[in-house]
């Protein structure tokens, strides 16, 4: 779930490329959701960079193995969109995440707050993830 109430839209919240960054977005909470791991790969670019939780800088190839093997995996998750803007040819989103991470995740059953930036990049028809970063700020 993305909840946009408090968010700031440049240029705007009608802005057909924020319109379809925002639905890549919530299609990719849905292959979370499933545990598609085949699904997965096809959300990022090739050469996806991500300054991820577990303060790392992993590649697509990293995400996907993680997502596999269970290291990757959340019971739920709550999105609050900040703000999302038009930088050149790309979308930015920024915000906060609340995750309960599930299975063999690092803070299992536990709530986990983080800060969240992902930068979208329109490939051929579709939107894809080119960059993201996510730093856990509380965990309880």
């Amino acid at each position: 779930m993305i909840d946009t109430t408090a968010a700031r839209f440049d240029p705007s919240a009608n802005d057909p490329r924020i319109v379809a960054a925002l639905e890549a977005r919530r299609r990719l909470e849905a292959v979370f959701e499933k545990q598609d791991a085949d699904a997965l790969a096809s959300f990022a670019c090739a050469d996806v960079l991500v300054n991820a939780p577990i303060n790392r800088v992993v590649t697509l190839e990293n995400i996907v193995s993680r997502f596999r093997a269970g290291k990757i995996h959340y019971e739920s998750v709550e999105t609050r969109l900040e703000f999302a803007g038009v930088r050149g040819d790309l979308v930015v989103l920024m915000g906060e995440e609340i995750v309960v991470p599930t299975g063999d995740t690092p803070n299992a059953g536990k709530t986990v707050r983080r800060r969240f930036t992902d930068v979208w990049r329109q490939v051929d028809e579709s939107w894809k993830l080119a960059l993201r970063q996510g730093t856990a700020y509380s965990v309880g």
